[in-house]
């Protein structure tokens, strides 16, 4: 049983001194006068320190050369890509606009062919009926009639080439 117990201790011995390894840039490693193999941090003490050797160690903690010009192509990717996206979105909205003005241009033209039609209607025709909003038809009166003749020419003065 003592032997496993110093097995044990041996072991969690050797797996600190392991976990010690990632962390420090050098370790030690020495045999005692029992010609036992000892690893550790920090050098040994007494007569078993002339007969430690340094191990360099070797971690990827340290950033290498080359990763600061990968972070700073990737960086330069990233800028990119967002002003391409800015560059469409300003793209998108263009056309958009575009389509807008065509639409409203579109849109106008018709309005200047209904008030061409009204004024020529009310123009030609000396009475004119329309339809109220309770489904019956009623006559203009004269002063209507002029109102609305007036009202499409306005319209047609602001609006129509």
């Amino acid at each position: 049983m003592n032997n496993a117990l110093l097995l044990k201790a041996a072991l969690v011995t050797v797996l600190l001194s392991f976990s010690q390894i990632t962390v420090a840039s050098s370790f030690y490693k020495w045999v005692d006068k029992d010609g036992v193999t000892h690893y550790g941090a920090h050098p040994p003490q007494g007569e078993e320190q002339a007969a430690s050797e340094v191990t360099k160690v070797r971690t990827t903690n340290k950033t290498p050369a080359n990763a600061v010009e990968a972070n700073q192509r990737l960086e330069a990717q990233r800028e990119a890509q967002k002003a391409k996206t800015d560059d469409q979105k300003a793209a998108e909205a263009d056309r958009k606009r575009e389509e807008e003005e065509k639409a409203y241009a579109e849109q106008m033209k018709k309005n200047c062919e209904v008030s061409r039609k009204n004024v020529e209607t009310l123009t030609n025709n000396a009475r004119v009926r329309e339809q109220g909003e309770d489904g019956e038809f009623r006559y203009l009166t004269p002063d209507e009639h002029q109102q609305r003749i007036d009202k499409a020419k306005s319209f047609m003065a602001e609006h129509c080439k």
